[in-house]
């Protein structure tokens, strides 16, 4: 993972495992269908546009240059896209995976995986699991999926997504997006941080949520509150998610936006517009 350059050592942060391998086995220039074997193997594919299958084991799996197809398959995989547009699949295990260079499509699959966006525009799922996800330079969307997730969108303009389960949500530098859907988070606790940057908080909300007046005078004192306060956390009374470093606001329900939904504790029920906590 050597796009990160540190002068302290963030909690989030595990450093590659030394790995030692079965075999080895080494693909051509060419375009490759490589596959491993119930042992711990290492694949090199080399460049060219490749398929590799991992299959059982804890094996090591480099796509080089090119357009790439890796499957971990079972076992604790660990998986380098290289350059060039990626597909990498972690399937079963707590995998570690890094994009490299270039805009890659990056699924952990069920366990607790370690996913990296490297440089390029990249679409992180962690999917089951405890995951960790983190992006790039590019413009990425991270989305945790079950389990209690670590989204650190890093540089550029990034839009993270929660899912289901207790999951801390940092922006890191650009004007980021952080969604929050009521429903997939019942008896769920979240913190969110924007971090550096124009951040904005999406509220996805049903109907019956958006009807409680709990709900909607919750998000008008947060509005309030971040005005000016963005900076300080604020706890939500009906649902279980911690904000900070938030400048917008947007509500949707049922897919729709809400206009101004600060505005006198929410009387009214509008067309959808976005909200800017510093236009007030």
């Amino acid at each position: 993972m050597s796009f990160f350059s540190f002068w302290y050592t963030p909690s989030w942060y595990q450093p590659e495992p030394e790995r030692e391998y079965d075999q080895t086995i080494e693909g051509t220039d060419d375009r490759d269908v490589l596959s491993g074997t119930r042992a711990d193997d290492e694949i090199l594919a080399g460049d060219g546009n490749d398929v590799v299958n991992g299959g059982a084991g804890d094996d090591g799996l480099e796509g080089g240059d090119g357009l790439d197809l890796i499957n971990g398959g079972p076992g604790d995989d660990i998986i380098d896209g290289g350059d060039g547009l990626d597909i990498l699949n972690g399937g079963l295990g707590d995998d570690r995976i890094d994009g490299g260079k270039g805009a890659d499509v990056i699924s952990g699959g069920f366990g607790d995986d370690y996913l990296v966006g490297d440089d390029g525009w990249d679409r992180i799922s962690g999917r089951a699991g405890n995951d960790t996800l983190i992006g790039s330079d590019g413009r990425d969307l991270l989305e945790g999926g079950a389990g209690n997730d670590r989204l650190i969108g890093w540089d550029g303009v990034d839009t993270l997504v929660g899912g289901a389960g207790n999951d801390v949500l940092d922006g890191n530098s650009g004007n980021d997006t952080l969604i929050y859907n009521m429903s997939d988070n019942v008896g769920s606790f979240d913190k969110y941080d924007g971090d550096w940057g124009i951040d904005t908080l999406v509220f996805e909300l049903t109907a019956a949520e958006w009807a409680r007046e709990d709900v909607r005078e919750d998000i008008a004192d947060f509005i309030d509150h971040a005005k000016y306060f963005s900076w300080w956390d604020y706890e939500f009374d009906t649902m279980g998610l911690e904000v900070e470093d938030v400048e917008k606001v947007q509500v949707l329900v049922d897919g729709v936006e809400v206009e101004n939904p600060g505005s006198d504790h929410f009387s009214f029920l509008g067309d959808l517009d976005l909200f800017d906590i510093w236009s007030c």
